[in-house]
């Protein structure tokens, strides 16, 4: 999903693993209870038929993986984590 993000491409999805995380609850995608290929295929033509909805979920999803798996944002997430860790001991 993110390399789909970072590309600026609207997603639909199955709601496994991480996916609700990284589609912010359905807020930067479609999402779609998993073992549902019915309702799979009708968020993509729902996303295909609309292009205000599409066009909005790829820039904002665009926007999400640009601010929070950047290699600045991880870098400064693994700099956080370390400094915590740092401290404890």
């Amino acid at each position: 999903l993110l390399e789909y993000g970072a590309a600026g491409l609207a997603v639909a999805s199955t709601d496994v693993g991480q996916c609700r995380r990284v589609l912010d609850e359905g807020r930067l995608g479609r999402l779609v209870p998993s073992k549902s290929p019915e309702l799979l295929g009708k968020a993509i033509a729902e996303l295909l038929a609309d292009n205000n909805t599409r066009r909005r979920f790829a820039d904002d999803f665009r926007q999400s993986v640009a601010q929070t798996y950047s290699v600045e944002s991880v870098v400064k997430q693994l700099a956080n984590i370390y400094s915590t860790l740092l401290v404890r001991s």
